[in-house]
């Protein structure tokens, strides 16, 4: 080990002293736990540093010519030629020179210079004052100058330092544990500055975002760049330490605790040394916030991309106490857009889902600031209704950027309408104190829902609500009017005796979750004063299988099934139930009065499996009313000989168009009879225009359809007695108009 006396004396301004050194102690000497190879008790002194060498770079005696006098001391470090790559490492067992006041070093400082650039050296600053508490200096260099200058020399300036060169697997707190494996972890120096670095492509664990020296006392004078950047979005910056050890930024002035306090973190006024960060690229980036004290750092922040820019600036004048910062890169997945075109407001249509069957949209998962108000309106058709329900919900405690000890400081709240109406709210979260909901339905009775997002504090690290919600959009169409306080029940009515279309629910939601086996009803009336009777055919059936047994239809409650209900009826004379083990065809099914009804009914177990979101109905049918005051009673008496002619028109300046009647000739049981289809006048044979169709619906038997062939001629039609177990016989006429003929119908026994 080899010691060098300076060239000359060090100015120190007017009436310093210059002191020079002398070749180092041997043998060695014990210092603490550690072997000291060299005691530099004089100034101005260049040292070769072999690895595994210390050196204890003490303050020289005070002497008649240096006391109470102006004195430089400086001390030039270096790695012995040929070895690269070390560290300087400095323990600091005592430091008393110089002042803080008014924020610049007074009557002595300690300069440290240890860039290989002489335009970075003399921009570095100043450290005064004393510590009462050991202290590091680390720096990644070949050499190192400490530079001590006194106004006046007493017996109160004193210095006691330990200088060695180690390795970075000697510094795991910056490096980390095994740095041969991540070379760029504390990131790349810019040529030529002294802390503007470069973080590319940062994985896991990979990169440490620490201030310069760090674990270390860090410089002053210094403004560091640094720009941060994952393999993908979005970045997450991070701390892993205590918090007294992740970050201490201008935290204290000085260490006696009368004389100063303790800066807690801050935001709000940085007047020294602080850090800023950047949501991007550079410092035009938004700006997430400004901290500079010790306390708890935000355990993690979040960017809204890639990248992140930090900077990191000291005072010219400070302490030799605070240690800086010491943060962690990575990345977490966007599992989806927050936001869209710089926005968090955002409109969905049920068309802008293409096709697909459900949309999503996720809580904000990086940092945003107080008073953030983010909003999605999911409109639909008229007809339709809107569904929501959080695949994931957890509610859980976020770093505030503005503290708020309200219960209610972010909140979630669905509107059943276009706009945040408080009186069509769905549901509410606040994040002090609601349960997360997740696979919970929200729904509509409109076509439009308002989610709302408030936060008055902000967050560094996404929402306090987390939610991944799914939304979609469900045709709530009825062919007829609803009636109130049931899932799925109509009525279905018409003035006139068109043929009208119905169908099974378009809503499938009523399927998804249900708690009973579903039932709906479909009422179809009509007025009385306008017709008499109702027919319905069911046209498609889709009905999916169950594993119930098939012995039969009727209140089968293991199957799925519709039942077509005639309530004047105790029994209908055709098959008017159906379910997947239905064989026979649907028929057209006649009510005996105004009304007759469909009931729809749907095994719990299986309804959510077989019928929700599924786009082809249960059934399809249509329904219209028939039998007008013109065709008079609906049951006629045929007990006994007799006869029917129509129609019969007391005013002939009437017009009755499009008119179907249908009558239930009453006879009598299993007796033969004769029926005689006589006086046609229909104008032309055309079954389209008109026609007569007898029939028995018991054995859903056609015995005569006449459409004008008959003209002129009696149709003699015999039925045998077994064929009138019922003692019933239908007579069904068609007319597109009155007035183009007429036909007579007479029985006998």
């Amino acid at each position: 080990l080899a010691a060098s006396p300076g060239s000359g004396p060090q100015s120190a301004g007017t009436g310093s002293t210059a002191m020079f050194s002398y070749a180092c102690f041997l043998p060695s000497l014990v210092y603490l736990l550690g072997r000291v190879d060299c005691v530099l008790k004089d100034c101005n002194s260049t040292v070769d540093l072999l690895p595994g060498t210390l050196i204890r770079l003490v303050n020289p005696s005070r002497t008649d010519q240096t006391r109470n006098s102006a004195v430089t001391c400086w001390y030039t470090i270096r790695l012995t030629q040929g070895i690269t790559g070390g560290i300087i490492s400095i323990s600091i067992d005592r430091f008393s020179i110089g002042k803080l006041e008014n924020q610049v070093c007074v009557g002595g400082h300690l300069q440290i210079h240890d860039s290989k650039y002489q335009s970075v050296n003399n921009q570095l600053g100043f450290h005064c004052g004393e510590i009462e508490q050991p202290k590091d200096i680390v720096r990644e260099t070949d050499q190192i100058k400490l530079t001590f200058f006194t106004e006046d020399y007493d017996r109160n300036i004193e210095w006691d330092f330990t200088v060695r060169t180690v390795s970075k697997s000697d510094v795991p707190e910056r490096y980390g544990s095994h740095p041969e494996r991540f070379p760029g972890r504390v990131g790349a120096v810019v040529q030529e500055t002294y802390c503007e670095t470069v973080f590319q492509d940062c994985r896991i664990q990979q990169c440490n975002v620490q201030s310069p020296g760090f674990p270390g006392v860090y410089p002053q004078g210094i403004s560091c760049r640094y720009y941060l950047s994952t393999k993908s979005s979005l970045i997450r910056m991070y701390v892993d330490r205590p918090y007294w050890e992740a970050f201490n930024v201008d935290g204290r002035r000085c260490e006696n605790i009368v004389d100063c306090e303790v800066r807690e973190l801050t935001s709000e006024v940085c007047p020294n040394d602080y850090i800023k960060l950047y949501d991007g690229v550079d410092e035009f980036s938004p700006l997430i916030g400004k901290f500079c004290g010790t306390g708890s750092f935000p355990v993690s922040i979040i960017g809204t991309s890639n990248k992140l820019f930090l900077e990191f600036v000291t005072s010219k004048h400070g302490p030799l106490i605070n240690t800086g910062f010491d943060f962690r890169l990575t990345s977490i997945p966007g599992t989806g857009s927050s936001l869209v075109n710089g926005t968090c407001h955002q409109t969905v249509t049920s068309k802008d889902l293409n096709g697909n069957d459900e949309g999503s949209f996720i809580s904000l998962e990086h940092w945003y600031e107080p008073g953030k108000n983010c909003s999605y309106l999911l409109k639909g058709t008229e007809t339709q209704i809107v569904r929501l329900h959080f695949e994931k919900m957890k509610i859980s405690k976020k770093d505030q950027i503005k503290k708020d000890k309200a219960d209610c400081s972010e909140n979630l709240v669905i509107y059943d309408a276009v706009w945040p109406n408080p009186q069509k709210i769905i549901k509410a979260f606040c994040n002090g104190f609601s349960q997360p909901q997740e696979n919970t339905d929200f729904v509509t009775t409109g076509p439009n829902m308002f989610v709302n997002y408030v936060s008055a504090s902000g967050s560094y690290s996404g929402s306090s609500i987390y939610y991944w919600a799914i939304y979609d959009f469900h045709e709530a169409f009825m062919d007829g009017d609803r009636v109130e306080g049931t899932l799925c029940d109509e009525v279905l009515t018409s003035s006139d005796n068109e043929v009208r279309q119905f169908r099974s629910p378009r809503n499938t939601l009523i399927y998804k979750n249900a708690k009973e086996d579903v039932k709906c009803e479909y009422f179809i009336k009509a007025q009385e004063d306008q017709f008499a009777r109702v027919s319905i055919r069911i046209k498609d059936i889709n009905i999916k299988k169950t594993k119930g047994s098939c012995s039969n239809c009727w209140n089968n409650k293991q199957v799925d099934r519709i039942e077509i209900i005639d309530p004047n009826r105790s029994q209908n004379f055709t098959d008017s139930c159906y379910s997947s083990c239905s064989k026979s065809r649907p028929k057209i099914i006649f009510s005996q009065g105004h009304q007759l009804n469909i009931r729809l009914s749907i095994v719990r177990r299986t309804a959510r499996t077989n019928y929700f979101k599924k786009k082809n109905p249960i059934f399809k049918a249509e329904y219209s009313l028939l039998h007008p005051p013109v065709c008079g009673p609906t049951q006629l008496s045929a007990k006994e000989k007799g006869l029917l002619s129509f129609p019969i028109l007391k005013d002939k300046t009437i017009k009755y168009t499009n008119v179907e009647c249908l009558w239930d000739l009453s006879v009598q049981l299993n007796k033969q009879l004769t029926l005689s289809v006589s006086n046609v006048t229909f104008l032309q044979d055309s079954c389209s225009t008109h026609s007569v169709e007898i029939s028995i619906p018991s054995q859903e038997v056609s015995l005569h359809k006449e459409c004008g062939k008959s003209a002129g001629k009696t149709k003699v039609v015999t039925v045998k007695g077994k064929d009138l177990s019922y003692g019933l016989i239908q007579v069904h006429v068609k007319m597109i108009a009155l007035d183009l003929g007429m036909f007579t119908l007479s029985w006998e026994y």
